[in-house]
């Protein structure tokens, strides 16, 4: 590599594995190569002292290269990693493992449409499902890869293969914000922001911790003396896998208005509201109510004005 680096001035070293699929030594004996993930990143970063990125295939050996001095974790996501909740509990898994590093998700949407198509047919990505997938990839702490050469969206593991399926002018103006909003956000997002025990209840709508299909999916973060509760709107699917192989998920519908009411341990004096859907991310202060219970715990009830895909609550 000390060669390669001579000849070419790349920037850094992409390390890509195969997964966890096993792996054999000269003589045909089982070996723990994944084991050797930390070490090897280690070596070669003092030896080449460029930038290395070590690709953790499906989140094998993710939690070690979290330890390591790979500039952050890359973690292409597969199968393993079906449900938007399985996003949820990968990064949370890297980050108790190291708080500090920065996290990147390549996940493909609608990868078996891609590949049915035949070369020379061309549809759109479905706004639906890469929205709610990046909204709960950011609100997880973490980034999306999803971007190839002239800011075409990837559909494959195969970064040329982008002209069958391609953006519309509205989803590269959602997308826009989108990430505006996770710079905007990122220290509410992904500065030592930790989890969090908070149960939301609503009259009006179905509230859920556990990622079910039909319902708003809800769960929490604390920085300091800030609760963070993000809302993902599921209630127009039917499944929970983020993916949306045949780029057919509904619409995602709006729901305006609803109470929701939660408890706190100390008493509650703002709640803002934001979110990349309406006006621009921009932070909305909330109205609400708190009254004290008989074991001294704090009941708060407020109103959500709306959500689409994804809602932030920031709870000081």
């Amino acid at each position: 590599m000390s060669t390669l680096f001579a000849v070419y001035p790349f920037d850094g070293w992409h390390i890509d594995t195969y997964g966890d699929r096993g792996a054999y030594d000269y003589m045909g004996k089982p070996i723990d190569y994944i084991g050797g993930f930390q070490s090897f990143t280690n070596k070669a970063k003092s030896f080449l002292d460029k930038r290395i990125l070590f690709n953790t295939v499906a989140g094998a050996g993710q939690q070690s290269i979290a330890n390591s001095q790979a500039d952050f974790v890359y973690s292409e996501l597969w199968e393993n990693h079906g449900t938007y909740l399985d996003i949820l509990r990968a990064t949370d898994e890297i980050h108790a493992a190291n708080q500090e590093m920065g996290i990147v998700f390549p996940a493909y949407l609608h990868k078996p449409l891609s590949n049915q198509m035949k070369p020379g047919t061309v549809r759109f990505f479905n706004p639906a499902s890469v929205l709610l997938a990046d909204a709960v990839i950011f609100a997880s702490g973490a980034s999306h890869l999803e971007l190839g050469d002239d800011l075409r969206m990837l559909s494959t593991e195969y970064f040329p293969d982008t002209g069958k399926l391609v953006m519309s002018s509205e989803l590269r103006e959602s997308l826009r914000t989108y990430y505006d909003f996770l710079v905007i956000y990122q220290t509410l997002l992904r500065d030592h922001c930790f989890s969090a025990k908070i149960s939301v209840q609503s009259d009006t709508v179905k509230m859920d911790k556990a990622n079910k299909p039909g319902k708003v999916w809800y769960f929490a973060r604390e920085k300091n003396n800030l609760k963070i509760l993000h809302f993902i709107n599921l209630t127009g699917l039917t499944q929970n896998k983020w993916r949306d192989d045949q780029a057919d998920y509904p619409e995602v519908p709006l729901l305006s208005n609803f109470n929701i009411k939660f408890s706190s341990s100390h008493p509650v004096t703002q709640i803002f509201l934001a979110t990349p859907d309406f006006n621009q991310g921009r932070r909305l202060s909330l109205k609400f109510h708190q009254h004290q219970t008989r074991k001294g715990h704090y009941q708060i009830i407020c109103t959500i004005p709306q959500l689409k895909y994804w809602d932030v609550l920031i709870i000081k």
